[in-house]
């Protein structure tokens, strides 16, 4: 089973070196490439490592953009799951997942193999605590992978930023009764929108990038392990689900 991550950032899932598809030294993946390696090893159930086994690969944003811009538009929408309407506010979260999907399935079928393919967005808005503007752009990227009849497609997108995880993986490891429910219903208004970057950068010490982030999940002083917010959950049944040998 091959894994395709695409992302935002090197603070995320890395970073690829090219255009393209990236694999082996051409991808430099990121801690939440650490993450999704965990939470598979540990529901196989025996070790088994994506970053040794190096059988996955990186698509950046720009890469998608490109795809997406040379599909041919669809005639008709699968039936959504969550949006009412094709809303202009969560188009960019289904595109996204659309171009993901059909690059994927070129993949399969040049490996012959099935690919499970991760997308990563942060939710972000102006008001992160609002459950229902989270609900539509997870539901609007499973409906992009439904549009391209794509099935192991798995939404991360955390609530507001991925700092929110790795803060609560850093704060539990600390302190495992520690409620980290407040880290997802942050407001983020002019001025506060970085306010989870800036509480992260504090409690390590210096600025977090990919080489230290990687670092310190390794040495699981971010424990995800411990993780229990919602969006973070929502991604961990989600990958459980598409690399179980049932097709989801």
């Amino acid at each position: 089973m091959y894994f395709l991550f695409s992302g935002e950032g090197e603070t995320d899932l890395g970073v690829g070196l090219h255009k393209g598809l990236c694999e082996g030294d051409a991808y430099l993946y990121g801690p939440l490439t650490l993450l999704t390696d965990r939470i598979v090893a540990e529901h196989r159930g025996y070790f088994y490592s994506l970053i040794e086994s190096q059988y996955f690969g990186f698509i950046s944003k720009t890469d998608l953009i490109r795809r997406f811009d040379q599909m041919k538009p669809l005639k008709k929408f699968k039936i959504p799951r969550g949006e009412i309407k094709y809303e202009q506010g969560t188009k960019y979260f289904r595109n996204n997942a659309r171009a993901l999907a059909t690059i994927a399935k070129d993949i399969a079928k040049e490996k012959d193999d099935e690919v499970v393919a991760v997308l990563f967005r942060d939710s972000d808005g102006k008001n992160s605590s609002e459950q229902a503007e989270w609900e539509k752009k997870r539901d609007s990227m499973l409906n992009g992978f439904l549009d391209e009849d794509f099935k192991r497609g798995v939404p991360m997108i955390p609530k507001p930023v991925s700092e929110a995880w790795m803060l609560c993986g850093l704060y539990k490891q600390r302190d495992p009764q520690r409620n980290c429910n407040d880290l997802e219903s942050k407001s983020f208004g002019t001025g506060s929108q970085h306010q989870l970057k800036d509480k992260l950068e504090e409690e390590l010490g210096e600025k977090p990038n990919r080489e230290l982030l990687c670092e310190k999940v390794k040495s699981r002083e971010i424990n995800f392990d411990l993780v229990d917010l919602e969006s973070y959950t929502e991604f961990k049944k989600r990958l459980e689900k598409v690399i179980q040998q049932q097709t989801p």
